[in-house]
């Protein structure tokens, strides 16, 4: 990489600000735009400037500033370059910040989305569980991501958390300790959304990972109030691809779901303090054959439109 002069970076650093949508392709209005190679960066690096990125996600997060839109760029991630500069789990903990990876061939296997795994039995990453209501109004996109163990992503109370475009759960880079869920709610997450991700499950993909729930919430309270699941692809998670006790109001729709097993609720479940939820235009489906066990279960009281097992419309257990 070439060395760092005060001249360069006052003029990189003034067109940033100045034409961020004609340099970059970040429309007017961010913040700072941070970059991170896991394999190549070094964190002593300036890190506003692409071809001088900092080497981990953590150092990048600790220079945004709440509430500033502050963009964080991952350009290139493996498991085996963040086992030891990452600090585990990384705790996005300022508000309405951006961690977006970039898909390249430099990311391994498939090249698609820069590869995230803790190294060890912990989350990859947390939002409002150390301190209550960081990561709100925040977004996570374009990244693969594996834990041991563990949740992939475990929320506390945070709000208008958007997750999309992500991987769950791919074990080729766990060295066989698979992760329990792909999101795991356990506070007050209002206003949320998931959407256009990926879920693989250890039962019915074979890189799948997920050994429990695609998407669980448990927390009392009315913990997702208002969220959208929309637009995801839950294969073979073993328990249930949608897992949600205490969701209010909250909006599941056109999902498609390959159920690991033939039971009732594998597809999506609403446990008994859910109320109020509309669940309309997901599909699931079972080996290629009609399920004996309906896929949906209410144990509450929720709005259902049109869902399908296969071809078939089917309503509720």
């Amino acid at each position: 990489m070439p060395a760092d002069t005060n001249l360069d970076r006052a003029i990189y650093d003034l067109l940033s600000k100045q034409c961020p949508a004609m340099w970059l392709g970040f429309p007017i209005g961010v913040g700072t735009v941070y970059w991170v190679d896991t394999v190549g960066g070094l964190d002593t690096n300036v890190g506003t400037r692409p071809d001088l990125p900092f080497q981990s996600i953590t150092h990048a997060i600790g220079q945004c500033v709440d509430d500033n839109n502050d963009y964080i760029m991952v350009l290139r991630a493996t498991p085996a370059s963040m086992a030891a500069t990452e600090t585990w789990p990384i705790d996005i903990d300022k508000v309405r910040i951006h961690i977006i990876g970039l898909p390249g061939s430099n990311n391994g296997f498939n090249g698609m989305y820069p590869k995230i795994a803790s190294p060890g039995a912990t989350s990859v990453f947390i939002t409002g569980v150390t301190t209550a209501w960081d990561g709100s109004f925040s977004e996570l996109a374009g990244l693969d991501l594996g834990a041991q163990a563990f949740p992939c992503v475990q929320m506390g109370d945070v709000e208008g958390f958007w997750v999309h475009d992500c991987w769950f759960g791919n074990k080729e880079k766990l060295g066989g300790v698979l992760p329990t869920y792909g999101i795991y709610n356990a506070g007050h997450a209002p206003k949320c959304r998931i959407n256009h991700c990926k879920f693989l499950g250890s039962g019915g993909d074979a890189d799948g990972g997920i050994s429990v729930d695609g998407i669980c919430s448990v927390a009392a309270a009315a913990a997702m109030h208002h969220t959208e699941i929309i637009d995801n692809i839950f294969q073979g998670c073993p328990n249930c691809g949608i897992n949600l006790d205490w969701a209010i109001a909250c909006v599941i729709k056109r999902n498609n779901i390959a159920c690991d097993e033939d039971l009732q609720g594998a597809g999506i479940t609403l446990d008994a303090n859910s109320a109020g939820c509309l669940v309309s235009e997901n599909r699931a489906a079972f080996g290629g054959a009609a399920m004996g066990a309906n896929p949906y279960l209410d144990l509450a009281v929720n709005h259902w439109g049109d869902n399908w097992v296969g071809n078939a419309l089917i309503y509720p257990a």
